[in-house]
């Protein structure tokens, strides 16, 4: 009884400060983010091109999302990943991304046209697969954790990998790269669940047949191919670089160190995605490999947290969805930035916090306020323990004190 008097008392004894109570969780993940965020405004700002009111038009609209996007984070950062509420959203947007990622799946089928991935819901327009990154992996954690005690049984490890398949299906077409980072990140966690490795390795073989018959039967595999074609043949011939390779390689060399300046960007502009898919290159321009090494270190950094976060959790489903989502973000933004320098073919995949849209970054923010709750929910366990062991030890002052005071009436 009394520990937990002092746990109450000592729950509102300490004040937090304003940053803390409206940001919960991990700080530095917040400030890495907020960072991210405030350093895109102007690079979107320069590199959407058209008029001055046209970029100022669009940068608003970025902003509008962007404000969304940090109320969805904070709203998760708030939200039990194991209360009623958590999981009515998650089967409600796992049943919407399942829909739409369906709809988008026929559209592209039918009209071959890789543009078609995107879905116009009238105030605005989305890709599916940006929301099945986000529902996918909680989906893949919240199985795991009820199945916790079957997982070397082939029949529920199976069942766990029917819905990764399924969704990498449905995702398949409107983008390779998209599938395969949903892939390896619920894999991942698997993996990290101490799953069955030989029924993992067979749902694996069984996708990648998947993606035989994509290449064979979708009409899809040749652009695959020749996108790894064009890349490879670059390193034995400049001259067979792409369009946007070459641009993108002259704004980083144009950029230098310290960069040309705000708005001075000359190959930037002449890139048909400087805002989405080739935004790193068109910060490096303007702004220098400085900044550019710090926007790497900031993600690696971002990624450290999430161990750190997933480390001190207790509990499974917080480890398996930190380390699931934080795997996945920090991922897209390796892929984006090593195409940008061309480490990696042509992909599609924007840089996290970063890059110009609306939905990516709210989704983004989704999967950023559930990894927070599980940072603030880790800070509110160490302090009821650290509370509960204060009140046991002064609890044995006290009865240290007592018994003392009784042997000295005795004698």
């Amino acid at each position: 009884m009394a520990d937990n008097q002092h746990i109450e008392t000592g729950k509102t004894g300490k004040k937090r400060n304003l940053f803390d109570g409206i940001f919960r969780g991990d700080r530095t993940l917040w400030v890495i983010v907020i960072a991210l965020t405030l350093l895109s405004i102007p690079a979107v700002y320069s590199s959407v091109g058209g008029t001055a009111a046209a970029s100022l038009l669009k940068t608003l609209r970025y902003v509008g999302m962007i404000l969304l996007g940090i109320f969805a984070a904070l709203g998760f950062s708030r939200l039990n990943n194991k209360s009623r509420l958590f999981m009515i959203l998650e089967w409600g947007m796992l049943a919407f991304a399942f829909i739409t990622v369906g709809i988008v799946f026929v559209k592209v089928m039918m009209t071959n046209n890789i543009n078609e991935r995107w879905l116009n819901i009238g105030f605005t327009s989305f890709q599916p697969s940006e929301l099945v990154k986000i529902v996918l992996p909680i989906l893949v954690a919240w199985l795991l954790v009820k199945f916790k005690d079957k997982l070397n049984d082939w029949k529920y490890v199976l069942g766990i990998m029917v819905p990764v398949i399924m969704f990498c299906g449905l995702t398949l077409p409107s983008g390779l790269s998209t599938t395969l980072i949903i892939f390896v990140t619920c894999w991942l966690m698997m993996m990290f669940a101490k799953a069955d490795k030989k029924t993992m390795w067979i749902a694996t073989l069984a996708l990648f047949m998947v993606l035989m018959v994509a290449v064979l039967v979708l009409g899809r595999g040749s652009t695959w191919i020749e996108r790894v074609g064009r890349f490879v043949a670059k390193f034995e011939d400049p001259n067979k670089m792409t369009y946007q390779e070459r641009e993108a390689t002259l704004a980083i060399y144009h950029g230098n160190v310290y960069g040309q300046g705000f708005g001075k960007n000359v190959h930037g502009r002449l890139l048909s995605q400087a805002e989405n898919d080739f935004i790193y290159a068109f910060i490096i321009e303007e702004y220098g490999s400085v900044i550019a090494v710090l926007i790497m270190l900031a993600f690696i950094l971002m990624y450290f947290r999430c161990i750190k976060i997933a480390w001190k959790c207790d509990k499974l489903m917080g480890k398996l969805l930190v380390m699931g989502l934080g795997t996945e973000i920090c991922m897209q933004a390796i892929i984006n930035m090593g195409v940008a320098v061309g480490l990696f073919p042509v992909t599609g995949q924007n840089l996290p916090f970063v890059s110009y849209g609306g939905s990516s970054y709210i989704f983004t923010c989704i999967g950023l306020g559930v990894i927070q709750y599980v940072a603030y929910d880790n800070k509110k366990e160490a302090r009821k323990a650290r509370l509960a062991e204060e009140a046991r030890r002064e609890d044995e002052q006290k009865e240290y004190k007592t018994n003392t005071l009784e042997e000295g009436v005795t004698t």
